[in-house]
């Protein structure tokens, strides 16, 4: 064990080196990852990791996603051994690093960006021991997790800035005065009042959909959790609607208000109320996830709420909802 840490410390700090010495050549420009959106590469001794020993890491790389209609865990896992670190493997977006051994004075986690590709997220858990290593594992679960999924988040915005739906922007501009990039597949668009749906007509899999709604501000006390889901009922019951049941009911989109979570984020300079839950169709077997995010505009005195569902029945919907996450980053309140 202390032979291979030290074996991956020092081939770490020679590829460090070696990599910093050929982005100077280069003019100190990196190439972009070779890694799959969300794919981590987790760098530790394999016997290691598969043991009692790698349970602590094991609880990181393995947590699952919250408010999806199945487990799914937030990255896609390769695992090599340090010695294989090397060679192609340099290039992912997303590496995760783990070592224990006498020569760290204490636990810690060690964040590195940009080494070999750009962007890259590298991080290094390390301890002393395997107890202070399962603390550190414990404490700093969320903080590691955010790293990647921050930074992929922002590879996904990259992508949309450079393709996305003409369609939805346009409509954005023209019914809200805001800007954002959806996946280019959105090219049919519903109109309501203060609300639009963009959905992707003709394709054999629409699994993707983004809709916009406004209305009027008129206190903090409309920011609360319960009253952001009572207007997204509302908006929802009003235009997103199945079709005439043979007893004459007409399912509409309503919210699980068992499975929800919110957070507050910042989109830019812009202060934003997270929402993730799952949406399900009354009176209809038909449901899946979304996620949403509620700006207060306050030169138009309005909150205006931007919102991606999934309908992927029997499929995997973590890249698809991150897809949609992503466009909800890109949306901008115009002056």
């Amino acid at each position: 064990m202390r032979h291979l840490s030290l074996l991956a410390a020092l081939l770490l700090l020679t590829l460090c080196l070696a990599s910093c010495s050929d982005s100077k050549k280069d003019g100190g420009k990196l190439g972009q990852p070779t890694s799959a959106p969300y794919e981590l590469l987790v760098v530790a001794p394999k016997d290691w990791l598969n043991g009692s020993q790698g349970e602590p890491l094991r609880q990181i790389i393995e947590k699952e996603i919250p408010c999806l209609t199945q487990v799914e865990a937030n990255f896609r896992v390769t695992s090599i051994n340090p010695v294989a670190f090397r060679g192609a493997f340099l290039y992912y977006a997303n590496v995760l690093m783990a070592d224990i051994g006498s020569k760290y004075a204490e636990a810690e986690m060690q964040v590195a960006r940009n080494v070999y590709c750009q962007p890259q997220v590298l991080v290094k858990l390390v301890a002393p021991d395997e107890a202070s290593f399962a603390r550190l594992c414990e404490e700093r679960i969320d903080d590691v997790l955010r790293l990647f999924n921050d930074s992929e988040l922002k590879r996904g915005v990259q992508r949309l800035q450079r393709q996305f739906s003409g369609i939805v922007q346009k409509q954005a501009q023209k019914q809200f005065g805001c800007d954002v990039r959806a996946p280019e597949e959105l090219n049919a668009i519903k109109v309501g009042k203060d609300f639009f749906w963009a959905s992707a007509e003709g394709r054999h899999e629409n699994y993707l959909n983004l809709c916009m709604y406004s209305y009027a501000y008129t206190s903090a006390d409309q920011l609360t959790d319960e009253a952001i889901v009572q207007k997204r009922d509302s908006f929802m019951r009003q235009n997103i609607e199945g079709e005439t049941l043979e007893d004459g009911r007409v399912p509409y989109m309503t919210t699980d208000h068992r499975v929800m979570q919110t957070r507050a984020i910042k989109v830019g300079n812009v202060n934003v109320i997270e929402l993730r839950g799952l949406w399900a169709m009354e009176y209809d077997a038909m449901g899946g996830p979304f996620v949403s995010y509620t700006f207060v505009d306050t030169d138009r005195q309005r909150i205006l709420t931007a919102e991606g569902f999934v309908y992927a029945p029997n499929k995997k919907k973590r890249e698809l909802i991150r897809r949609l996450e992503a466009a909800l980053q890109t949306v901008t309140l115009n002056k």
